[in-house]
């Protein structure tokens, strides 16, 4: 999707903060001609994003200097330096590291400032289906940290999603492609709980 969006092959893509940095570097003149906006999806704001977490296997060996280290990493300047590998990509989790990434002197946060500024600003509402179960209800956004345990049939790779859009991709009915893949999805969460039926959602309790 970057790399179409790029070479001029499609007119609109997601990832902006990631296709940002990428632009600004292969194609600095249609970095110009180019706008980020939120996706005008009603009145009730949400976008897709993925918050990203750090963790420790049960198994690892030396547990409390794995902790450590994360700690190590995630203070100081060092934080400041790992979100600024891909400014606006990466939304730093407090706001003084925000402010600095907003001053760093590479040519696309000079040049961009304000598009990082609303990837921050945005990110209160990021929202991923793998990750998110049941965060949307009835029309209303209210994130959910709940990972549904089919995610990976769903959203893997090849997953049920993936292989919708190849097939679109390829030449198939939209359309049908979407129900056909919305009915293969049902499919698979009834197959999953008839496996697990004392299984039960912690956001439903």
């Amino acid at each position: 999707q970057i790399d179409a969006f790029v070479n001029r092959r499609v007119a609109m893509a997601m990832y902006a903060g990631r296709l940002g940095v990428q632009l600004e570097e292969s194609q600095p003149e249609l970095a110009d001609k180019v706008t980020v906006i939120f996706p005008p999806w009603g009145e009730q704001k949400v976008t897709l994003g993925v918050w990203s977490r750090f963790a420790i296997a049960s198994g690892t060996k030396n547990q409390a200097e794995a902790k450590a280290f994360l700690q190590w990493l995630v203070s100081g300047d060092r934080l400041l330096r790992y979100d600024s590998v891909l400014p606006g990509h990466m939304i730093p989790p407090l706001n003084s590291v925000r402010e600095e990434t907003l001053i760093n002197p590479s040519a696309y946060t000079q040049t961009h400032a304000d598009w990082i500024q609303s990837f921050y600003d945005w990110s209160a509402f990021t929202n991923h289906p793998a990750m998110n179960m049941g965060s949307v209800s009835n029309g209303q956004f209210k994130r959910s940290d709940i990972a549904p345990p089919w995610a990976w049939e769903v959203f893997g790779t090849p997953g049920i999603v993936d292989t919708m859009l190849q097939n679109v991709a390829n030449g198939n009915d939209p359309e049908r492609g979407w129900q056909e893949a919305v009915n293969e999805m049902e499919r698979t969460v009834q197959a999953w709980k008839s496996m697990h039926p004392q299984w039960e959602s912690a956001g439903c309790k």
